[in-house]
């Protein structure tokens, strides 16, 4: 019986000491399997702050990141505990994890920037507000994802029937990488 005790304390002891990963089925070329990695070596821990494109995100939004490889993430930097303290204060004090997605470029900020359709403009705008999209979204129009010139010239003019957000996993497996600042699904009227 002393044996069984003593076995369990140890084994109890073993497990607080080691570093808490992050819980990942996908193993390899996985952007959890890089990051509980680190955790491994100790240069950050679970909690730490985590930064996608400079903004940060939720660890829930991190698990939802791992269904995209690794090559769809350009940059990933990790700053240690030290240097995360020093370059973000007190939010910093776990380690902090930056992570550069694949950006499109036909998605870029300025095709949003002449949108004029008054609906579409006050649907980016609230869903950013309350952090569910960034400010240039995947823009779906009767089904077809909008790029480049497209943006401007099916959005303005546009008499629309219903906007509706598309969850965020279900954009990414639909869409890809190209969903990482969210899918608006636009509905015309006929």
């Amino acid at each position: 019986m002393k044996k069984i005790v003593l076995f369990v304390i140890i084994l109890v002891t073993f497990i607080s000491c080691s570093p808490q990963l992050i819980p990942n089925e996908k193993t390899e070329d996985s952007l959890l399997g890089d990051i509980n990695q680190q955790i491994e070596n100790k240069t950050i821990s679970k909690d730490a702050l985590i930064y996608l494109n400079d903004e940060t995100i939720s660890y829930e939004r991190l698990l939802e990141l791992n269904s995209f490889s690794l090559k769809d993430f350009p940059v990933i930097s990790y700053l240690n505990k030290k240097k995360g303290e020093q370059e973000f204060g007190e939010i910093g004090e776990n380690g902090v994890i930056k992570i550069e997605s694949f950006l499109d470029p036909l998605l870029s900020p300025k095709f949003y920037e002449e949108i004029t359709n008054k609906e579409v403009l006050e649907f980016i705008e609230k869903a950013s507000k309350e952090g569910l999209i960034n400010n240039n979204p995947l823009l779906v129009v009767s089904g077809k994802p909008l790029r480049g010139e497209e943006i401007v010239d099916h959005s303005n003019g546009l008499n629309v029937g219903k906007i509706t957000l598309m969850e965020r996993v279900i954009g990414y497996r639909i869409y890809g990488i190209r969903a990482i600042n969210g899918v608006i699904l636009i509905d015309p009227k006929n």
